[in-house]
């Protein structure tokens, strides 16, 4: 069931518009690795963002955030973990969260629906424990993406604009 993940055909702003957004969206089995293949859009690149410890403002968040919004849902998931790996505490659970959202939309794609499951339950477990969710409208964005699950449009996150 491995297909191609096509653009959005309608346009979506970025938070980030002095980035710009990958030549293809991975999708494992079907393109080059973007890290391992030579042919990869990220292949010996080292790619850093600026941090910060205040949200709106953390460029790793918010590349992930447009990464995520344009179908580029392995490389979000890379871009937030290379900032969860930096912090801790209630940030850390939250891209944990959008680490498996992205991946279990991943999954969903790819027709694994066992492993999409288990991970949409766990980003529900993350995001209803934590006091905030850091400027993203967990309700309206849940909606889309189950939506999605049930054979709807494709979703983006709603929130996350930052201010940078």
């Amino acid at each position: 069931m491995n297909r191609l993940i096509p653009a959005p055909t309608h346009f979506i702003s970025l938070r980030l518009a002095h980035i710009e957004l990958p030549p293809y969206r991975y999708v494992p089995g079907l393109l080059p690795h973007p890290l391992r293949s030579p042919e990869g859009h990220l292949y010996q690149k080292d790619v850093c963002y600026p941090s910060s410890e205040r949200w709106w403002e953390d460029h790793y968040l918010l590349r992930g955030a447009d990464l995520f919004d344009h179908r580029f849902y392995w490389e979000a998931h890379e871009v937030w973990e290379e900032r969860w790996h930096q912090v801790s505490s209630e940030y850390r659970t939250f891209l944990q969260a959008l680490i498996q959202m992205a991946a279990a939309i991943l999954k969903h794609h790819l027709g694994h629906k066992r492993p999409c499951a288990r991970l949409w339950g766990s980003v529900h477990d993350k995001m209803n424990r934590l006091p905030h969710s850091f400027g993203l409208n967990w309700m309206e964005t849940q909606l889309l993406i189950e939506e999605y699950f049930a054979g709807g449009e494709w979703p983006v996150l709603v929130g996350l604009r930052g201010k940078v």
